[in-house]
């Protein structure tokens, strides 16, 4: 039996802008190629291996971080490992600057020189490798994968960076990689901060739906992600307000693993609109996700012979006619019915019964 299931979704969820875990503002002294930020402290260190004169460094200077000419391969600035064990979820944030004018960049759709004044971000997550931040890839030799900066800043900046959300971890580690490929042309860079916030949900919920069986409203989805995740809290309504608890489910604490998840609601009420509503909830009792569904059922009828009597259940309308035909079409018995009960019953052979209301047709055969 085919349900109508019409999704409904709400995401709540709790983003709340907090501790700030790195910050550096290049305060150590000028032509520094190492250095330490104001929190942790983590270290960092720049390399600048396509260096081929004095004047082509990435260095601090005057307060900011400054990459001049740095011509191929890319100029670095690497930090060792940041504690982000308070965090739940982070961004990464900082401002970019130009002098002179970068080349805008022919092979990714602009005019000019191919892609050689770009800047790129990445960030090394407990040890697992590093991640390139989205943004622009050209995908050729001197612009390998993801740019969050190719060619001119509007007026030489500053442009105000902030990464979309990362995952939370014990630790990470920084990388911010650049080209330029002339003597006047600069990278500026200032004000690098890392932030805890909320972006990352404690739970990732996919395939949520609900199907009718015969034993009533089957309630399925899975989680691709858990994280602290204590339980599940299914709830039911028919008028999408008021909402009683269906059953309490337990969570899988944190894992990364697919983990399919199934209710089986027998004391549905068939033949309404019926509202199911998921709500996830932490170790710490906060509720971050909410989702509900709703499903148009379809009624349930049981109509069977014993003992010279017909029993039926019917579920739907409140009044319903129960038609009885012979094999010859002709109507042999009708009756007004509702909910449960039962009608005297003597005939013998085989009968068709239909209830119009609800689109039933069944079969009945009585000795």
């Amino acid at each position: 039996m085919k349900s109508t299931i019409l999704f409904f979704l709400t995401l709540f969820t709790v983003t709340t802008y907090g501790q700030t875990v790195f910050s550096e503002s290049f305060d150590e002294a000028d032509d520094a190629i190492t250095g330490s930020d104001a929190i942790g402290p983590a270290t960092w260190t720049t390399t600048c291996p396509g260096s081929i004169a004095a004047s082509d460094y990435f260095k601090v200077n005057a307060g900011k971080l400054e990459a001049r000419d740095t011509n191929s391969p890319a100029a670095t600035w690497t930090t060792g490992d940041i504690d982000i064990s308070s965090c739940t979820g982070l961004d990464i944030s900082f401002t970019i600057e130009e002098l002179s004018n970068m080349e805008e960049c022919i092979d990714c759709g602009g005019t000019g020189a191919p892609c050689i004044d770009w800047v790129k971000l990445e960030y090394n997550l407990d040890g697992g490798g590093w991640t390139e931040v989205a943004g622009v890839t050209c995908a050729l030799a001197e612009s390998p994968g993801e740019m969050i900066q190719i060619g001119d800043i509007p007026m030489g900046g500053p442009l105000d960076f902030t990464s979309p959300c990362i995952d939370f971890g014990s630790t990470i580690q920084l990388r911010i990689s650049c080209k330029c490929w002339a003597g006047d042309e600069v990278w500026r860079f200032d004000d690098i901060v890392v932030s805890c916030n909320d972006c990352v949900l404690p739970v990732e919920i996919i395939d949520y739906k609900a199907v009718q069986n015969s034993n009533g409203m089957q309630i399925n989805w899975t989680s691709i992600n858990e994280r602290s995740n204590d339980y599940f809290l299914l709830e039911r309504s028919y008028d999408g307000v008021k909402y009683e608890t269906v059953k309490k489910i337990e969570g899988a604490g944190s894992s990364s693993d697919d983990i399919a998840y199934s209710v089986t609601d027998k004391k549905a009420k068939l033949g309404k609109v019926i509202y199911y509503r998921l709500t996830q909830f932490d170790f710490d009792g906060k509720s971050n996700y909410t989702e509900i569904i709703s499903v148009e059922s379809n009624p349930t009828t049981k109509i069977f012979y014993s003992n010279n009597q017909l029993h039926y259940s019917v579920q739907g309308k409140q009044f319903q006619h129960l038609h009885i035909y012979n094999l010859n079409g002709q109507l042999v018995h009708e009756e007004v019915v509702s909910e449960s009960g039962s009608i005297p019953w003597n005939r013998s052979g085989f009968f068709l019964i239909e209830i119009p209301e609800t689109n039933h047709h069944q079969k009945l055969v009585t000795p």
